[in-house]
Formats: C-alpha cells, sequence, structure tokens
C-alpha cells in the first residue's frame, strides 16, 4: 500500500508544480501587459488581488484577470494556493518574486 501512497503523493506533487507554473506564466503575463493597469500580485489569507502602480487595490473580476481566476478558483481547493503568501511585482519590465519558496516551486 505504500508503494502506491508513494506513487499518488509523487503525482499530486507535480500537478501543484504544474499549477503554479501556470499561474506563474498568467500572472507574468498580465504584469507585463500594456492593456491593464495590474503592477503588483499578491496572494495571501486566502485571498488574491492585482495591485496599481499606487497599490490601490484592483478589481478582480476585470478581464484580465478571468483565466487566473479560474485557475485559481478550480485548484485551490486541492492545493490550497490561496493559503500561503506570494507577491510578484514588475519592476523596470521584469517581473519579480519576493519569495524564495515560491521561486522553488516553480522552477
Amino acid at each position: 500500500m505504500s508503494i502506491a501512497t508513494n506513487k499518488v503523493d509523487t503525482l499530486l506533487s507535480r500537478a501543484e508544480k504544474i499549477v503554479w507554473m501556470k499561474i506563474n506564466a498568467k500572472v507574468t503575463d498580465i504584469l507585463k501587459s500594456n492593456n491593464n493597469p495590474a503592477k503588483a500580485f499578491v496572494c495571501a489569507m486566502g485571498g488574491w488581488s492585482f495591485y496599481g502602480s499606487e497599490g490601490d487595490n484592483l478589481d478582480p473580476n476585470e478581464n484580465y484577470a478571468e483565466e487566473l481566476a479560474s485557475l485559481i478558483e478550480k485548484y485551490d481547493g486541492a492545493f490550497k494556493l490561496t493559503g500561503a503568501g506570494f507577491h510578484w511585482k514588475l519592476i523596470d519590465r521584469k517581473v519579480i518574486h519576493d519569495c524564495d519558496w515560491l521561486i522553488g516551486k516553480i522552477t
């Protein structure tokens, strides 16, 4: 039974990494796009939000965030995506991750 459990754990771990890679790609695309005001993305304490250049909280229901919202909603229960804090921000057209643990999950 432990071999089967180990295989399931391995598959879940791989699936979680794939979800984080998709989130990273979507957040990066949104932050680098000139078609929206988002300049930072924060997720913590069970929620997430984009922020503008002045630190203003942006409406998560905007068109640019629909795919990301669907992805987070679909997998949050399984992987508790919004339960741990992470932060992406756009600096000089580069997306910076503030949390080392997140970079480890993405790479």
